[in-house]
């Protein structure tokens, strides 16, 4: 099944707020970088352009929770039911970066880890993998940060770092408790799938039919 967001040319900009609540993920990504949701739908939706896909499976429960636009930035956090943007233990965050100029992912995953490294004595920022994964850079990465203020809680992590032609793509996988080696082999496993395709390049088509019946989410 596919769940699209931001659906091309059906969306007008809207003024960007911060959320009442924050998060080191969205703190550090959207300080560095400086949607609507449609229903879901089972049939392969027409593709125009370029697209980032990731997969949630629905069997963990994930819901939209917040999601913003703006022609610099689109947000989407993702969090199980039950759980809200104030308060959850685990998060799906999703970022398009528009129209970022020359740098590349590596240096973009690389500049997040350094600011979380930066944060404090404790904390911790790791670029684990870079690979290419059908015609893009691929860049993983991990962070720790163990602060504790306000409604900052401590905070494990694990992304993928993307570009495409019109923007970077991050999928970011959260925990606000230390997850197990299985958890974390698990949405690794996930974030490697994650995949950028571009229906205006003959050499980077959008090839649905390897997701077979998995649930994934499109972002443009």
């Amino acid at each position: 099944m596919i769940k699209q967001y931001f659906s091309p040319g059906t969306e007008k900009p809207t003024t960007y707020q911060l959320p009442s609540r924050y998060s080191h993920i969205f703190l550090a990504t959207f300080f560095l970088a400086l949607g609507v949701m449609a229903s879901g739908v089972g049939a392969q939706p027409k593709l125009n352009g370029e697209y980032f896909f990731l997969i949630i499976p629905d069997k963990y429960g994930y819901r939209l929770a917040y999601k913003n636009t703006t022609k610099e930035i689109g947000l989407w956090e993702h969090v199980p039911k039950g759980q809200s943007v104030k308060r959850w233990k685990e998060m799906v965050t999703q970022l398009h970066i528009k129209n970022p100029g020359a740098i590349s992912a590596k240096k973009y995953a690389r500049a997040l880890v350094d600011m979380s490294s930066r944060k404090c004595a404790e904390c911790e920022g790791h670029i684990e993998a870079s690979r290419r994964y059908e015609g893009f850079q691929q860049v993983h990465y991990s962070s720790y940060i163990p602060i504790t203020e306000g409604d900052l809680k401590p905070e494990w992590l694990i992304g993928v770092v993307m570009k495409g032609r019109d923007g970077i793509y991050l999928g970011i996988k959260a925990w606000r408790y230390q997850p197990s080696k299985e958890e974390r082999d698990t949405w690794r496993a996930l974030l490697e799938r994650a995949y950028v395709c571009d229906t205006r390049r003959a050499s980077k088509q959008c090839d649905l039919s390897k997701f077979g019946d998995e649930e994934i989410i499109l972002l443009d």
